[in-house]
């Protein structure tokens, strides 16, 4: 009897695993959302590997159970194989939800996997994109040297800047007020800002290895030019997306326009529905420590 027992109190331990969703983080940018889908991943494909580990452990616990009520008589056989019939149900039950739920945890994790590389991607990209400085008109210099506004610009400064899976420690604030109500994703789309601005003429851009004073000094052939509008061409345009902690598990993208966004927001809308399913997922393979605990093993 104590071995059985021993041996519950060392699955119960087995049992405990973190939590599906990280405590709410404040997110500045793509890069912190990468942190958030990658945890998230790992506790999907934990979930899989740990369920499996449970199953097996209990139907070894069942057989224990069996083997007690085999060996003793009367009253005290009944104390161990009542509790083995049930538990046993329970096992098979959890086994066939297990090989139905599983593969639907594993494309839920490559889903976050895709929109944390998706999302160090836009980090990226947005970096690259062109960055205007005010309008100048130099004395000499370019073409038509004195006659055209040439508005500098950089580009790729940032390059490379997100690595969500380096081993550096999260330096992300916990968030402030998080919602209460919802487990919560955020999202960043590249949006294109168009042809319109406040600065509402078009200038010559001139390129000279990020140095605006290189663009008067060289002659006319080391420079590159082109037409652009004034501000950003790309912006970073934040959304977010939600689950309800109870309930039906289903993420809503919020604060996104539908239109003018990169990716578009129904590529997005697909993975956090194929997140919401290996969620449920997650929730249904609920067999726990709890669920082999009996007062016969007291």
């Amino acid at each position: 009897m104590w071995t059985i027992r021993a041996g519950l109190l060392v699955f119960a331990t087995m049992a405990a695993v973190a939590q599906l969703f990280e405590t709410p983080k404040k997110i500045s940018g793509p890069c912190d959302s990468t942190k958030q889908l990658l945890h998230l991943k790992e506790q999907l494909l934990a979930k899989a590997t740990t369920n499996a580990g449970q199953i097996t452990t209990s139907i070894l616990k069942v057989a224990q159970l069996q083997a007690a009520a085999a060996a003793t008589n009367g009253s005290e056989s009944v104390m161990f194989g009542a509790p083995a019939a049930g538990l046993g149900a329970k096992v098979v039950q959890a086994q066939t939800a297990h090989e139905s739920n599983v593969r639907k945890l594993e494309d839920a994790a490559a889903a976050a996997q895709e929109l944390a590389g998706l999302q160090a991607l836009i980090a990226d990209v947005e970096a690259l994109s062109i960055t205007p400085h005010p309008a100048a008109q130099p004395g000499s210099g370019g073409v038509s040297s004195g006659k055209h506004f040439i508005r500098f610009a950089t580009t790729g400064g940032q390059y490379a800047k997100c690595e969500p899976q380096s081993p550096q420690a999260d330096a992300r604030p916990t968030a402030i007020n998080p919602d209460e109500t919802n487990n919560e994703l955020n999202l960043f789309f590249l949006k294109a800002r168009g042809k319109s601005s406040s600065d509402q003429y078009t200038a010559l851009l001139c390129f000279a290895g990020g140095n605006p004073s290189g663009c008067t000094s060289a002659a006319a052939s080391q420079n590159t030019y082109m037409e652009v509008t004034g501000g950003k061409p790309l912006d970073l345009q934040p959304a977010s997306a939600k689950t309800p902690k109870t309930g039906n598990q289903q993420f809503i993208v919020a604060d996104g326009a539908s239109s003018n966004l990169l990716p578009p927001q129904k590529y997005v809308d697909k993975r956090l529905a194929t997140l919401a399913e290996g969620i449920a997922a997650y929730n249904e393979m609920s067999l726990t420590a709890k669920d082999i605990e009996s007062r016969a093993m007291a």
